[in-house]
């Protein structure tokens, strides 16, 4: 079959030239386990059709069978492997905001991640959802504005850190101030300078200023609630991150290698290596399509 068209049977294929055929590669393929769907149609779209691409493989299967051929023609082969995270390439979420609209780019991942990490049957927009979704907005913005200069940028990693800071008092909730209230009321303050003499502030510390001000709005909203409310809202997101505070997690996500802005510039084959006996990274592996997906179409949208 011609590298320019998708093997669909033995003697039939589509063109991956869809300006030319006025058609979507859009493909649904049925069957039932063990009727030949990876062998007779993934592999053959994978290892001849010339352009870059990205595989859910939960066993890794398909990674182990296609990954040397790929590599000997020249792609780029990398793998985000929730299976065994030791072996991952390591994945940024954080690293693919739009700078343009930072705070767009963290409420969809804070979006996706309450929705990915909540029981079906509680999915609805509940009080503590909404809690947590504030809470969690709060700390990425926070940590986006101020780790932006940091080596290796800010991660999910520091996110976990600054939740961490948020300890509570079961004896004297009221009067109890955690480190984290420090650090947003530092920032309240320093956002308030700003408004008063921007001009005492470099040009670049505007957008710095903004994520701070995003960070603390949202985190008032976490506050307007009572003391012991607010502890559980904190016990409750800690349990939803508790999966990133795992070594190997954390050591996937403290940098970012995994170059998902690049597949549209040069021909890579993106694996995705997901548990098929449970679903705790489950919002990870939505995570990363979500940031494949957002990122390409913003560079696809912005391109000439």
């Amino acid at each position: 079959c011609s590298p320019a068209a998708s093997p669909a049977t033995a003697a039939e294929a589509l063109s991956i030239d869809t300006r030319a055929t006025g058609r979507n590669l859009n493909v649904c393929v049925l069957g039932a386990s063990g009727t030949g769907k990876t062998r007779g149609y993934v592999m053959p779209n994978l290892e001849t059709v010339a352009m870059s691409k990205a595989i859910t493989d939960p066993k890794g299967e398909i990674y182990r069978r296609s990954a040397p051929k790929l590599a000997k023609a020249g792609y780029q082969v990398r793998v985000f492997n929730l299976v065994d995270p030791a072996r991952s390439g390591h994945f940024n979420a954080l690293a693919y905001f739009d700078d343009t609209q930072p705070e767009a780019s963290i409420a969809q991942l804070t979006e996706c991640i309450i929705a990915n990490t909540s029981a079906k049957e509680s999915r609805g927009d509940g009080y503590w959802a909404r809690a947590e979704r504030a809470l969690l907005t709060a700390l990425i913005a926070y940590v986006w504005a101020t780790k932006a200069d940091v080596d290796g940028g800010p991660t999910l990693a520091d996110v976990v850190d600054l939740h961490k800071e948020m300890e509570g008092s079961e004896s004297n909730p009221d009067e109890f101030t955690s480190d984290t209230d420090l650090k947003m009321e530092a920032a309240r303050s320093i956002i308030a300078q700003w408004q008063a003499e921007p001009a005492a502030f470099e040009d670049d510390d505007a957008s710095v200023m903004k994520m701070l001000e995003f960070a603390t709005r949202q985190y008032r909203v976490y506050q307007q609630g009572p003391a012991e409310t607010r502890l559980s809202v904190v016990i409750s997101l800690g349990v939803r991150l508790a999966p990133l505070d795992m070594h190997d997690v954390r050591a996937l996500l403290s940098a970012d290698d995994i170059a998902l802005d690049r597949i549209g510039a040069e021909r890579t084959a993106l694996f995705l290596q997901i548990p098929d006996s449970h679903a705790t990274f489950r919002f990870l592996a939505a995570m990363f399509w979500q940031s494949l997906f957002e990122k390409n179409i913003y560079i696809a949208d912005h391109s000439p």
